[in-house]
């Protein structure tokens, strides 16, 4: 799902963003669809990862073409250091739960279901940081809406 999501927001940016690029602060899927998709759509791609994101996920990353900073013990330096670059370069910042057009694209996983399952009752949904069950949520209720979403 993480993939929909950054593919969506990538694809919703102005010429111009497109041209400066995009940064994200992540430990590890939502920098990899950023970097996999903006190889796709020739965006230039920043990520900053903490320095403990699993070593596959940032050579993965820097795989696809996005420049990758580690740095930080967690996700929140991680994240501060993307937004002093937001500053200096005035490239687009995506977070990878709250963004509108990453809700927007992962919430294309409610759709596929109202349109594939019928007679549903309720869709139980994992949460981590929010992001899928807040898109699916708008999807299915705006589908069906006596589905109950949990």
């Amino acid at each position: 799902f993480k993939e929909r999501g950054a593919r969506n927001t990538l694809l919703m940016l102005t010429k111009q963003q497109k041209a400066v690029g995009v940064i994200a602060a992540s430990a590890g899927n939502h920098a990899l669809a950023l970097a996999y998709h903006g190889k796709q759509l020739h965006i230039p791609v920043t990520v900053c990862m903490p320095t403990n994101a699993p070593i596959t996920k940032i050579s993965r990353c820097k795989k696809y073409g996005a420049t990758v900073h580690t740095v930080g013990s967690d996700i929140i330096e991680a994240k501060e250091f993307a937004l002093k670059i937001v500053q200096e370069k005035g490239c687009v910042y995506i977070n990878g739960y709250d963004h509108p057009d990453i809700l927007a694209g992962q919430g294309t996983c409610g759709i596929e279901i109202v349109e594939d399952v019928d007679g549903i009752d309720a869709v139980v949904i994992p949460i981590g940081g929010g992001g899928l069950i807040a898109g699916c949520a708008v999807a299915i209720k705006n589908l069906q809406p006596d589905i109950e979403v949990i």
